[in-house]
């Protein structure tokens, strides 16, 4: 066959591939899995350096997605990008999920358009222990969790969200959030009148910027 050794033309090529990140989170709290997966995809364009996307109401329902809890990704040109909700009992039930609940998450990464280059700057290792602190507040439904991490701050080291909580204990209209905190020193290990001070510093700067209150 003479065609046997041809190569194929230059207009052939092979199918594109399309990056796509997923995202899983497991629970038994339906509505602080559905959040914190909310959270997780509000704070990604921050971290991973790229313009931000839109968690909006869709129109075309996923056939995964508990119909009560799902949400469309779209970037700034209103381009569906992704699709985020908890995994509905019926698909859960044909993939073996029996107890647990599961938030999913797809975003098509091809879509995502980089913020342009900035200087990272060094950062050494603490030398003195941190301190950890929990802290849970009651804030507006709106306030978002970027809105905490710019009202505190450098006033800690580092800043973990917890939880995000809704009940009958939080007046209406707003929520409860929990998060985790660590202080520290470059002089030296804080003494408790000093972890007491800083943590009264981190209280009262989101008391005056975001009306937060102690739950």
């Amino acid at each position: 066959n003479k065609n046997s050794d041809a190569s194929p033309s230059q207009s052939e090529s092979m199918p594109r591939q399309r990056k796509h990140l997923g995202i899983a989170l497991a629970g038994d709290n339906a509505v602080n899995l559905f959040l914190r997966l909310k959270g997780i995809l509000e704070e990604l364009p921050r971290y991973s350096g790229v313009e931000p996307f839109l968690l909006v109401e869709g129109k075309e329902q996923p056939a995964w997605a508990d119909r009560h809890a799902w949400m469309v990704i779209t970037d700034q040109k209103n381009n569906v990008i992704g699709t985020m909700g908890l995994l509905a009992p019926m698909a859960a039930s044909r993939a073996g999920i029996k107890q647990s609940v599961v938030a999913l998450a797809e975003l098509n990464l091809d879509y995502l358009v980089p913020l342009p280059s900035r200087e990272n700057q060094f950062e050494s290792l603490p030398y003195f222990p941190l301190v950890e602190q929990d802290l849970s507040m009651v804030v507006d439904r709106e306030v978002t969790w970027g809105n905490i991490e710019e009202a505190i701050g450098k006033s800690v080291k580092k800043l973990e969200f917890i939880e995000e909580y809704h009940g009958e204990q939080v007046p209406e209209g707003k929520k409860s959030l929990m998060f985790r905190f660590w202080l520290g020193s470059d002089e030296g290990t804080m003494t408790p009148d000093q972890i007491e001070k800083a943590r009264s510093r981190v209280i009262k700067k989101l008391t005056y910027t975001l009306g937060a209150k102690m739950r």
